[in-house]
Parts: structure tokens; C-alpha cells; sequence
């Protein structure tokens, strides 16, 4: 119980220094699971808890990394296969950080406004898989710039590839490789395993 104020206690104070208003109790945005060791500040040299998937999470306005680089936010999974902790990954990105993450300086084009904007994730026996989007555009504000695309696609590469058995990517937005890639100025391509 002590470490659990102690934690709130530090997530206050980093969400008054930050300018980032604190997690509501009890809101539905609240961390994944009351019982998880505390995730550290973004950027933090601290490992992540231990989870079945990650959401990974770029740091707000941090000039000491590349504004790409990732950070993993621990995201519970219904079963163990590939495919069910591919989804869990990526139900749990395009909801975007918490309220409790946000406060920690974990940032994201995806946001309570893109949660449940998963239509679809398949997975072959050779390791393509499908990742189907709704229309998440106007919700994305400069994910289609330079810098933006870079820090979107980073976020949705770490989120897929954490899942070994997936070997490469295929993106789109209601049924359309096409759709997607155009949105970021581009041709429709499969993302191979980095």
C-alpha cells in the first residue's frame, strides 16, 4: 500500500511539473492492472513490467531522443497464441496511453478518439500479417508529415514486431493497402521484419 501511494504521489508530481493533468480514480483509462509493478517515467532507463504484449509509446517532448524512438507500456492478452497477443498489442496502441501513462510523458497519435479503430488482424503460417484500421485520419492530426509518419509507423512497427512469429506487415485503412499508404504519401507495400 505504500508503494502504491508512493507511486501516485510521484505521478502527481511529475503531471503538476509537466503541465499534464492527473489520472481521474477509477476512470476507464486507469493502468491495465492494479497488481503491476509501476511503469517508470518514458525515457527512463527502467525496465517494463513484465506483460503479455506492449504498446509501444514515443516520450512527449523529449529532446534527448529521436522523437521515434519507442518505449513499451505492458497491455494484458487473452491467450497466449500469436495472433491473440498480436491483437491485444494493437487494441491496446490505438487506444492510445492512459491518463496515468500521459502523466509518465508516454505520447501517441492514437487517443481515446482511435480506440476500438481495430477492424481487423490476421495472421498466415509464414508470418504476413494483415492489420486493418478504420478511418483513423481525422483523428491523426501531423501523423502524415515527415517527422509525423515516422513516429506513427514506429509506433505501429515496434507494436507488431514484438510478436516473433510475425514476419512481415501489411497496413490498411478499411480494407485498403492503398488508402493507407497514400494518407502517409506512399505506395501500398508489405513492411518486411526489420
Amino acid at each position: 500500500m505504500k508503494r502504491l501511494l508512493a507511486v501516485i504521489a510521484g505521478s502527481l508530481a511529475l503531471s503538476a511539473c509537466a503541465g499534464v493533468p492527473s489520472p481521474t480514480p477509477g476512470s476507464a483509462s486507469e493502468p491495465v492492472s492494479a497488481t503491476a509493478p509501476a511503469l517508470a517515467a518514458c525515457g527512463d532507463e527502467a525496465p517494463a513490467p513484465d506483460a503479455p504484449v506492449y504498446a509501444f509509446f514515443t516520450c512527449a517532448a523529449d529532446d534527448a531522443v529521436p522523437p521515434w524512438e519507442t518505449y513499451p507500456v505492458p497491455r494484458t492478452a487473452q491467450a497466449a497464441d500469436a495472433l491473440s497477443r498480436l491483437e491485444a498489442a494493437l487494441t491496446g496502441l490505438v487506444a492510445g496511453p492512459t491518463d496515468a501513462e500521459a502523466a509518465l510523458g508516454y505520447t501517441s497519435f492514437f487517443s481515446a478518439q482511435t480506440a476500438g479503430s481495430l477492424n481487423r488482424v490476421e495472421l498466415d503460417p509464414n508470418g504476413l500479417a494483415i492489420v486493418d484500421l478504420g478511418d483513423i485520419r481525422p483523428f491523426m492530426g501531423n501523423a502524415s508529415t515527415s517527422t509525423g509518419m515516422e513516429v506513427f509507423l514506429s509506433q505501429l512497427n515496434a507494436t507488431v514486431f514484438q510478436v516473433e512469429e510475425v514476419t512481415a506487415v501489411e497496413y490498411r485503412i478499411d480494407g485498403s493497402c492503398q488508402t493507407f499508404w497514400e494518407w502517409l504519401q506512399s505506395m501500398c507495400h508489405v513492411v518486411p521484419r526489420p
